[in-house]
This record gives C-alpha cells, structure tokens and sequence, in this order.
C-alpha cells in the first residue's frame, strides 16, 4: 500500500509526530469503521481525512508509508480489500482499492505507548480511547464505561465521538441531528439551549465516572470534546 522510501528524507522529530498521529488515528478510527465490525478500511489515495485545524497531520503520501512502516514493525496488517466485500459494503469497485488494517497487539499497543511517552503526554490528563456504541447507548472513555441513555444526549455524544478529539462540529449538523432523530420537542425553537442542556447533563456523568471536568465544549456555534 505505501512507500517508506517517502518517509526517509523526514526529520526524526517531524516523523516521531506523524507516526503518534497515525497511531492515535488509528486507535480512534477503528471503533467508527464502515461495516460496524471493528475492520477499518483505508483508500491510499486518502488514507485518513484531515480535519479542519489539524495543523499536525501528516500529508497523504507519507500517511501511506508510515502504514507500511507499521506492518514492517508488526504494529498492523494491511490487507486488500476483494471487489466481492466491497460490493457487500455498497461501494462501488471501480472507486480504486482498498486496504483492511488490523492492528496487531501487543506490539501496536507498545508502540502507541511509547511514543505518547517519549512526547511527554500526561496520560492522566489525556483520552486514548473515545467512542459512542450507538446500540447500547454507552460512552466508552478509555476504561470508563458511561450510560447515555437519554435521547438528546445520545444524539450529541454520536455527533461528537464519531470524529477524533478535539474536532469542532458546526451547530447546524446539531440541529440538523436532533431534528432527525426527533429528541426535541417540537415547539423548543432555542435549539442552542437544547444541546447545551444536553451537553451539560453529559459532563456531569463524565465527570462522576472519570474526574474530567467539562469535556464537551459548545461556544460561537461549534460543540467539540477537548480536556483542558
């Protein structure tokens, strides 16, 4: 899939970064792959979308070589993706091809701690794992395992935990969210008060399960998760 020879020329520093960031991505993204199994599947033309403010992620090309770098350490596997399993997922097989990744433990989990460490990242003030199982209505926070059970709580954390930390979410797809979902009363026409409240309710539990104080921020029309 990828070409180390991309990564060669980098600078130590700049390719330490990179490599915590595709790591970190990786551990994000597999909860939120597209069939819903826990398989997470990659384009090389983009393996992973860049998110608006990502001022640290690594360009295509080199997102593609650090994946084979990877599966050289034996962190993951990379496996291509047959036209039969992606006509099964409703995609079109002449959108070019595709890659399975399959982290491979222990040796992913040990590198994803080493390089948090060796960046000096507090892991006490830090979320390694951030994921919303629409099903049971559970917000997982590393070990942690939250009960959102209520209906406009549930729609924000699926907004919110379905992209990485920190990714800001516009408050017309809240709205827009919500109005699907039909969690709101109808004559509430102060949607910015109904996701705040909502949002409230939702740090007080994080807050009684994990010590995190105000994990959900909602300001000049954006909602986003971020430890301060």
């Amino acid at each position: 899939m990828g070409d180390t020879t991309k990564i060669d020329t980098i600078e130590n520093a700049e390719l330490h970064s990179h490599i915590l960031w595709i790591l970190k991505r990786i551990q994000t993204d597999f909860y939120f792959s597209l069939d819903g199994k826990g398989r997470m599947f990659v384009s090389p033309k983009e393996p992973f979308k860049v998110h608006a403010g990502e001022t640290d992620a690594p360009p295509y090309g080199i997102q593609n070589g650090i994946l084979a770098k990877l599966q050289d350490w034996g962190a993951l596997e990379l496996q291509e993706v047959d036209d039969e399993v992606l006509a099964d997922l409703g995609m079109r097989v002449d959108e070019g091809e595709y890659f399975q990744i399959r982290p491979l433990q222990p040796k992913f989990g040990e590198l994803l701690e080493e390089y948090r460490l060796s960046e000096k990242i507090d892991s006490s003030n830090n979320i390694s794992i951030a994921r919303f199982d629409e099903q049971e209505h559970i917000l997982f926070l590393d070990d942690h395992a939250i009960d959102i059970s209520l209906g406009n709580e549930a729609v924000l954390c699926r907004i919110v935990f379905s992209q990485a930390i920190g990714t800001k979410i516009a408050e017309d797809l809240i709205e827009q969210s919500l109005e699907e979902a039909a969690r709101y009363q109808a004559d509430s026409k102060d949607i910015h008060a109904v996701a705040y409240n909502a949002m409230a309710a939702i740090n007080r539990k994080i807050k009684e399960a994990t010590g995190i104080t105000r994990l959900l921020k909602f300001k000049k029309g954006h909602m986003w998760a971020e430890i301060e």
